[in-house]
């Protein structure tokens, strides 16, 4: 393994990032970018290698992997990816270092121009020829919606997750490092993401949900969140919150400690509910901890990660009845949106996000993806506005990139 810290080079992390995303996609390598939560650091792995190697037989061998997770919702019907960390780099505002383990990465970092800047090239497109996507209707929506409040009147839900899709059309200069950027500079607390990946395509993202974290103490984590209105300037600990939400809430943690249940396991530890900001809107989060060495349980990570996903909150509950209303009576693909993604085993840490809050990148256009928890308190209308006020959360930053 080999590591150097680069100097004399492009000003910027952001011109930094875009010399090797540029590199990497002119190459038609498999590329993701990351900011973690709270951080001034940004990460990126790309896997040098033959990309037919980054898919994943099954669930089960998510933490095994050392790279970038990218994970549909169904993982049925759409392949685990994993982008092994062969070339990572790490980023900051004065430094940018690199891991290189094989001869291939390293003669592709050698590559690297830090010094002639480019302007943003052409990202990875899923398919070449691919029809324009329709949004998806607001009736459609509202249809979904009340569907799932007779299914939960009628006791075969207790709580429904409907998504929908909403199609904005970019410029023909729209440039993803520059929203990357922007999103970044926006969403402190979230987990800032770009992927790009041949044959796929190129997604982006600003979630706030974790789903498993283990740091270098062995410290799990996972949390549950739930609830959701917009920010409006308030003091966090001065919201209020109606019964629907906090049911909501309150079904997404029980979830959670019956998954702790089913392995047996009593020791964790509970933090909350509380308030807590996720770029233009609130939401109530419940934190679950568990020290893996006192508790003995190595494998907790994998054994949570298969029990979890897709999540109550996406999803709904019972997760076997919601899975089979959601393919039922949504007419889009939620591909990506709403599966989990994010760096394992990269530097002793493991860290996986609920997919929120993301954007697929097509050519001249952009589908952002969202979804509202409906129970039977629901009010349609007021489901549909929550899932514009979570597109707006990228929305916000695309406006520029309109025709």
């Amino acid at each position: 393994m080999e590591t150097i810290q680069e100097t004399s080079m492009a000003n910027t992390i952001f011109e930094k990032m875009a010399v090797i995303f540029n590199a990497a996609i002119e190459a038609k390598l498999p590329i993701a970018i990351w900011r973690s939560p709270n951080s001034n650091t940004f990460n990126t792995v790309i896997q040098t290698t033959k990309s037919d190697n980054i898919w994943l037989n099954s669930i089960e061998d998510v933490m095994k992997q050392e790279g970038f997770i990218f994970a549909p919702f169904n993982t049925d019907s759409r392949k685990i990816i994993c982008i092994s960390s062969e070339l990572a780099y790490e980023i900051t505002e004065s430094t940018c270092t690199h891991n290189a383990t094989s001869s291939v990465a390293r003669e592709f970092h050698k590559t690297l121009d830090f010094s002639s800047l480019k302007n943003s090239i052409k990202y990875h497109f899923p398919n070449k020829g691919q029809e324009k996507h329709h949004s998806t209707y607001k009736e459609t929506f509202i249809n979904n919606v009340k569907n799932g409040i007779k299914n939960i009147n009628e006791g075969s839900l207790t709580k429904i997750v409907p998504s929908k899709t909403k199609s904005i059309q970019l410029r023909s200069d729209f440039d993803p490092l520059n929203t990357f950027h922007n999103l970044s500079s926006s969403y402190s607390n979230a987990f800032i993401s770009l992927i790009s990946i041949p044959e796929i395509g190129t997604w982006m993202g600003a979630t706030p949900e974790i789903l498993i974290q283990v740091n270098q103490n062995h410290i799990f984590k996972t949390v549950a969140l739930a609830g959701t209105q917009l920010y409006t300037g308030q003091k966090l600990g001065d919201v209020s919150w109606k019964q629907k939400e906090i049911e909501e809430q309150a079904l997404v943690s029980r979830y959670i400690i019956n998954r702790f249940k089913k392995i047996r396991l009593r020791e964790f530890d509970e933090y909350g509910p509380k308030t807590i900001k996720a770029g233009n809107l609130l939401h109530l989060k419940t934190s679950f901890e568990v020290d893996m060495k006192e508790t003995e349980r190595p494998d907790l990570p994998q054994k949570m990660l298969e029990l979890l996903h897709p999540t109550s909150a996406v999803c709904g509950m019972p997760r076997e009845e919601a899975l089979k209303f959601l393919n039922n009576n949504e007419k889009h693909d939620r591909k990506y949106f709403s599966g989990f993604l994010g760096p394992i085993n990269v530097q002793d840490n493991s860290s996986l996000f609920v997919n929120l809050r993301c954007m697929e990148l097509l050519e001249g256009q952009a589908i952002l993806y969202a979804g509202a928890g409906v129970t039977e308190d629901s009010d349609p209308e007021s489901e549909w506005n929550e899932t514009e006020q979570k597109c707006n959360t990228l929305l916000n930053y695309l406006q520029t990139n309109l025709d």
